[in-house]
Order: structure tokens, then C-alpha cells, then sequence
């Protein structure tokens, strides 16, 4: 079987845990019983995808981005857009996934080597050139080639992940702990990738920053290469219906349409109806290819990011516009921004991720995202007077509410992505492979959604006449930041309070599967016999990873 969980390891597993009185000890003990039972190559694939990929190389790439667009002198606007149709392969993840997997005289293991092949020819293209030498053409190509790659791994780590999950004989203490450390894993690379960022961008070109990111996606290769077996993906024609496909095929063609929209002259306000509609539509062909329960989760992923109103890049030339640009600004320097506000986040996130698995792990889902919901707005609230100016003269200060800003909200968004995730993972279909159809296209669902955040977030700041570049004297271009920063962060606590509550199921993470199942799987198809229409019992029976982070947090 390649890849299933030791069943003999599993039956002892019970015996061997003790109980921890601090979150860290719990931590401990939870990364000493993940490994047991699960297949070392398994572990290693995730190990490389969700933290050198997921966490190192997406980290450092995304910081080098921005600022290359601060080289380029793009506006805030602009860089919204441009982020957006670069990220425009997370559209069609699952057709990117399932095509490459199913190439006719291809191996599956042959074209994703091909996909990450063209990831490190991207990332040495561009260090290979110029940063002033650089068209936005060659820009946008290189970061399509590496969005690719992304929205490729996306799915197949979170499908992987799902698969080891819902394995035989993994109880519900078992899948917290192994999704924590897995999100551990990413932290863990995450506070590597930016130290090593912040450290480059300060010191070194950003075409240096570009050559160590291909050497650090040629050792992602190497690990998928030497480590992937054929049991690991199942065969896509098999799992991906026509009706699959039609969902598949909509989404990633929405996608493209509504990124473009704005490129094409489409003014804002059509630009974000058209957007919403095919939103609405997409949940509407998931509710009814995937069932209810999916189809409630994907409406529940896609209100929390349309509502999440995205003006990231506006964030961060607040942050690190020099003094010539924003005479009053905090003037965060590349250490500072990238390395000690990431070190920090990522530092409590561990605290945060034990905390959770010592104390909120027997709480009710809702309960948990409730909980964060109102620390991260509370945070944001305490944070306001930042973007009020208050503190201009008192720059210790002001960079201590900057950490309770932007960190925060990467603690709580952490606490919530174990929970979600384990939840969609448990309702999945007991067909091997159908993980990857759930994860791959509510993680298009999802992006589309993130167009509607995009557009809405750039209309807002216009409405403010928010809209700095770091052209000299721009000033007056944060006068009303603070306002952009207290309705958007308003709309998202709420959008989220109400989507959580009408949304998602009362279950907990750690329940048995047929707890799990019974508040969701109302609608199943279940024979006399008490069998799904697959001949399994449904006691056997993405949101991943990735936030865009191409715009900022």
C-alpha cells in the first residue's frame, strides 16, 4: 500500500501518550507521536512543500516582489492589479493539478519534476537580469511559471496531507497533532526564509535574492523527486468526473476574465459585480457537485475573502516609505519589516499552536474562530491610532503597534487554519483521490473570491484618495488610511462573525469521524446497510496555504 499508517504502530499509540500541564511541552509531545505510523516519505514531501516551498522560498520571493515594485515606482493601485493576474494559475489549481497528472505517455512524477523545473528557470531568469533591465512582460511570465508550480503543490500537499488523515486507524488525536506540525513545519521555515529575506534585501541586490531562491526550489525538486512514489496520487481520470471538470474548467476561467477586467478598461464597480456574481456561482456549482457539506465550507472560505478587502500593498509603503516619501512614517527598513515583524509572528505562532493543542483542541470550532476573531479585531482596534499619526515622534512606539497589527493577525489566522483544515479533510468523500478535488477547488473558489477583495480594497482606497507610490512628498497620500484601515477591518469582523455562525458545523477537530459527520453529512446517500454509495462505511471516511501574500498580509 506504499502509504497507508502502520496499523500495529497505531494500536499502541494510546498507551504511549502522557499528559503535558504547558502548551510547549504539549507541543513536544505532540511532534514526538506525529511520526509514528505515518510513512517517512510521506512526511518528507510535506516537510518540503508546506515548509521549504510553503514557508522559505514563498516568503523570501514575496518580500523580493515588493519591493522590486518600489523600484519600479508602482502605485499601490497597480499593485494590486498586477498581484492579482499573477496569481491568476490559483484560479485553475485543480486543472493545472489533475492535467499534469494525468499526461498521456507522461508520468505524473515526469511532469510535476517538469513544473518545478520551470520554477527554477523562472527564479534564474530573473536573477540573471537587471532589476532596472526587467519588463513587466518578462516580470509577469516568470511569476505566472512560478504560480504554477504553487498552485500545483497547493493541491497536492493539502490532498496528501488529507490522505494521511483519513487513513485507517489515525484517531482524532492523531490528526491535530499531525496538521500542527505540519503548520509548525511552515512556521519553522517561515522564521529561516525571513531572516535570510531581510538580511538580503539589505544588504545584497535583488537579483542575489533571486539566485539563492532558484537554489532553494532545486532542493524542493530534489526532495519530490527522491521521495515520490506512484501510490501518492491516485488516478486523476478516475477521480475527476465531467462534472468535476465543469467546475474545474468555470473557475479557472472566471478567474482569468475577472483579473483582467480592470487591465481591459472594465471600470471598478462592473469589474467587482462581475466578479461577485461568478463568486456566487462557484460556491453554487460546488454546492452541487461536491455536496452541502463542501458547498457550505466553500461559501464560508469565500465570504471571509471577499470581505477580507485587500490593500496590503498600500500597508506596505505606510511601512517603508523613507522619510523623503512620508515625512512622519515609521521608516521600517528591510530587517525590521521582514525579518524581526516575521521572527516575532512566527515565534508566537509555536506559543499560539500550543496553546491550542493544550486548550482549545476540545473546544467546538466555532467557539475557537469566534475567540480569534475578536483578539485580531481588538488588536486592530488598539493598533488604530498607528495610522492616526499619533505617534510620530515616538518611534519605538509606533513599531510596537505595528507588531500588534501585523503580527497578531498572523497568530489567530494560524489557531484557525488547524481547525479548518482538519474539518474539511474530515468530510471528505472515502474515494481515494477525492481529496484532491475538494482541496483543489475550493482553493479556486477561494482565489476568485480574493479578485472580489482585491477589487473592493482598491475601490475603497480610491474612495479615500489613498493611492501612494514612493514618488517624493506623498504625504497626503495616508491622510485617510486610518478610516480604509477601520471599515475594512470592520467589514472583515463582521462578514466572519456571521459566516461562521450560519457556515460552519458544531464539531470539534478531535472528534471521531462519525461525530464529525453527523452535522454536516444530512444529505449523504447511505444505503440500507449503512454504506455509502462507494461501499465504504462513512465511519471511514485550501485552504491552504496559501494567502496571496504576491499583495502583502
Amino acid at each position: 500500500e506504499g502509504f497507508r499508517a502502520c496499523p500495529s504502530e497505531l494500536e499502541e499509540e494510546p498507551a504511549q501518550r502522557e499528559p503535558s500541564h504547558a502548551p510547549m511541552g504539549g507541543v513536544v509531545t505532540m511532534l514526538q507521536q506525529t511520526a509514528k505510523g505515518f510513512p517517512p516519505d510521506a512526511l518528507r514531501i510535506l516537510v518540503a512543500v508546506k515548509g521549504l516551498q510553503f514557508g522559505f522560498v514563498d516568503q523570501w520571493f514575496n518580500k523580493t516582489v515588493q519591493y522590486w515594485m518600489t523600484d519600479r515606482g508602482l502605485a499601490a493601485t497597480q499593485r494590486q492589479i498586477l498581484g492579482q493576474i499573477t496569481t491568476i494559475p490559483f484560479g485553475s489549481r485543480y486543472l493545472i493539478f489533475a492535467g499534469a497528472s494525468s499526461l498521456p505517455l507522461v508520468s505524473s512524477k515526469s511532469s510535476m519534476l517538469l513544473i518545478k523545473v520551470a520554477t527554477v528557470v523562472a527564479m534564474a531568469a530573473l536573477a540573471s537580469t537587471p532589476t532596472a533591465s526587467i519588463s513587466i512582460a518578462t516580470f509577469v511570465m516568470c511569476i505566472l511559471l512560478y504560480d504554477m508550480d504553487r498552485a500545483y503543490s497547493a493541491v497536492f500537499s493539502s490532498g496528501l496531507l488529507s490522505l494521511l488523515l483519513n487513513d485507517d486507524g489515525v484517531d482524532g488525536d492523531r490528526r491535530v497533532a499531525l496538521t500542527s506540525a505540519t503548520f509548525l513545519a511552515n512556521s519553522t521555515f517561515n522564521v529561516l526564509g525571513l531572516l535570510c529575506a531581510g538580511l538580503a534585501l539589505w544588504l545584497m541586490d535583488l537579483r542575489v535574492s533571486f539566485a539563492l531562491l532558484a537554489i532553494a526550489s532545486m532542493v524542493v525538486l530534489l526532495v519530490m523527486r527522491n521521495n515520490y512514489n506512484k501510490d501518492m496520487i491516485p488516478d486523476m481520470e478516475k477521480v475527476t468526473t465531467p462534472s468535476i471538470l465543469m467546475v474545474a474548467l468555470y473557475l479557472g476561467c472566471a478567474s482569468v476574465v475577472t483579473a483582467l477586467l480592470p487591465i481591459l478598461g472594465v471600470s471598478l464597480p462592473i469589474a467587482l459585480t462581475v466578479a461577485a456574481i461568478c463568486a456566487v456561482g462557484g460556491v453554487f456549482a460546488i454546492d452541487a457537485t461536491l455536496g452541502r457539506p463542501i458547498g457550505m465550507l466553500c461559501a464560508f472560505g469565500c465570504v471571509k475573502q471577499s470581505m477580507s478587502l485587500n490593500i496590503g500593498s498600500t500597508n506596505f509603503l505606510f511601512f517603508t516609505d523613507p522619510p523623503s516619501s512620508f515625512r512622519d512614517g515609521p521608516h521600517l527598513d528591510p530587517v525590521f519589516y521582514v525579518t524581526f515583524m516575521g521572527l516575532l509572528a512566527n515565534v508566537c505562532v509555536f506559543i499560539g499552536i500550543g496553546f491550542y493543542h493544550q486548550w482549545l483542541k476540545d473546544w467546538h470550532i466555532k467557539r475557537v474562530f469566534y475567540l480569534t476573531y475578536t483578539l485580531t479585531f481588538f488588536a486592530q482596534l488598539c493598533a488604530l491610532p498607528l495610522y492616526l499619526l499619533w505617534f510620530r515622534d515616538e518611534q519605538v512606539l509606533a513599531r510596537c503597534f505595528i507588531l500588534l497589527d501585523e503580527a497578531f493577525e498572523v497568530i489567530t489566522n494560524n489557531l484557525n487554519d488547524v481547525p479548518f483544515f482538519i474539518l474539511v479533510s474530515a468530510i471528505c468523500s472515502s474515494d481515494r483521490g477525492r481529496d484532491f478535488a475538494v482541496f483543489g477547488l475550493l482553493g479556486a473558489a477561494t482565489h476568485l473570491s480574493m479578485t472580489v477583495g482585491t477589487i473592493g480594497g482598491t475601490m475603497l482606497l480610491q474612495k479615500f484618495g489613498v493611492d501612494p507610490s514612493g514618488a517624493q512628498h506623498e504625504d497626503h497620500e495616508f491622510d485617510n488610511l486610518w478610516k480604509v484601515k477601520l471599515i475594512r477591518n470592520s467589514l472583515t469582523f463582521v462578514a466572519s462573525v456571521v459566516a461562521t455562525t450560519f457556515l460552519l458545523p458544531e464539531a470539534k477537530p478531535e472528534d471521531e469521524r462519525e461525530q464529525e459527520y453527523d452535522p454536516l453529512m444530512v444529505d449523504s446517500p447511505r444505503s440500507e446497510d449503512g454504506l455509502s454509495h462507494s461501499g465504504k462505511s462513512v465511519d471511514d471516511v485550501g485552504m491552504e496555504e496559501s494567502r496571496i501574500v504576491m499583495l502583502g498580509a
